[in-house]
C-alpha cells in the first residue's frame, strides 16, 4: 500500500497551493509532519481585485480592493446545553486571517472536542483610503464596506461589483469597462447584506426591503424581511438552487457579540 507521508515535497506544496479553504488547509497540514513541513504555512496571498473609485467620490483614494470573508458555525446539538459558535474569517492580501466572533455559547472545559463546521456564507468588502477635512486635518482613514461580487469567469479576471460605498445611493463597477455607473442617485437606506445569485445581485437593507439588480442596471424591490427589534444579523445564503435569507435574533444585544 502507498505511504501517503512519503509524497514527494513538490506535490505537497502544489495541491497546498489549490486549497480554497482555510479549514481544509488546516486539516491538509494536520495529517503528518511530513505534510505540515512542505505545505503553505498560512492560507495563500491572494492578488487584490482592484475597483478605483473616482477621484471626485467623497475624497476617497484610487485603492480600492477586495477582500472576502467567510462565515462559519460551529455547533453540537449533542451537548447539554448545545453549544455553539459563529465567526468570520476575513482573507488579507498577504494570506493572513483576521477573525471576528458574532456569538459564543459554550463553556471552555467543552471547546476542546471535535465539533462539525459549517460555511454559513461568504461576503466580500471594498477596502480604501478616505481622507477628511475635519479640522483642516486632512488625516486618511481606512474605509471597509461589504459589496456584492459577481465573478463572471474562472479566473476572477472579469468580474461587476455592486455597493454604495462613497455613493450617494447604489453604483455598479464593470472591470470590462473599469469604471463606476451610479443606479440610484437619492441617498437611501444603509445595506445590511448583499450577495449575487444567477447571475443578478440581491440586497437587503435595515428596514428589511429587498432589492434584486440586474447586470443591465435594471432593480426591482420588493419587502421580505419584516424589521424586528430582536434582529442582530441577517444573511443571504445559497443552498443548491435557492437563496435563503438567515436571520440571527437574541432577546437582548447584550448576548451579540
Amino acid at each position: 500500500m502507498w505511504d501517503w507521508s512519503k509524497m514527494l515535497p513538490e506535490i505537497i506544496h502544489m495541491i497546498s497551493l489549490r486549497i480554497d479553504n482555510p479549514f481544509d488547509l488546516i486539516h491538509f497540514r494536520s495529517v503528518c509532519s511530513w505534510w505540515r513541513a512542505f505545505s503553505l504555512p498560512t492560507f495563500r496571498p491572494i492578488p487584490s481585485l482592484r475597483c478605483p473609485l473616482p477621484p471626485d467620490v467623497g475624497g476617497c483614494g484610487d485603492d480600492c480592493h477586495i477582500v472576502r470573508s467567510r462565515v462559519y458555525l460551529i455547533n453540537s446539538f449533542s451537548c447539554d446545553p448545545p453549544q455553539f459558535c459563529l465567526f468570520k474569517l476575513q482573507e488579507k492580501e498577504n494570506g493572513d486571517l483576521a477573525q471576528q466572533t458574532f456569538f459564543c455559547r459554550t463553556t471552555s472545559s467543552e471547546w476542546g472536542r471535535s465539533y462539525p463546521i459549517m460555511e454559513l456564507a461568504q461576503e466580500h468588502f471594498a477596502c480604501y483610503t478616505c481622507w477628511s477635512d475635519l479640522f483642516d486635518s486632512g488625516s486618511p482613514f481606512n474605509g471597509e464596506e461589504q459589496i456584492g461580487f459577481m465573478r463572471l469567469d474562472a479566473e476572477n479576471k472579469a468580474f461587476m461589483i455592486l455597493g454604495k460605498l462613497s455613493f450617494q445611493g447604489l453604483a455598479m463597477y464593470s472591470s470590462f469597462e473599469e469604471r463606476w455607473t451610479e443606479i440610484e442617485t437619492a441617498p437611501g437606506p444603509f445595506l445590511e447584506v448583499i450577495t449575487s445569485f444567477n447571475g443578478d445581485f440581491y440586497a437587503i437593507d435595515l428596514a428589511g426591503v429587498t432589492k434584486v439588480v440586474k447586470p443591465t442596471l435594471e432593480v426591482n424591490s420588493f419587502q421580505r424581511s419584516r424589521p424586528c427589534d430582536k434582529t442582530r444579523k441577517r444573511w443571504l445564503v445559497k443552498s443548491e438552487d435557492k437563496l435563503l435569507l438567515v436571520e440571527m435574533c437574541t432577546n437582548n444585544r447584550d448576548e451579540y457579540y
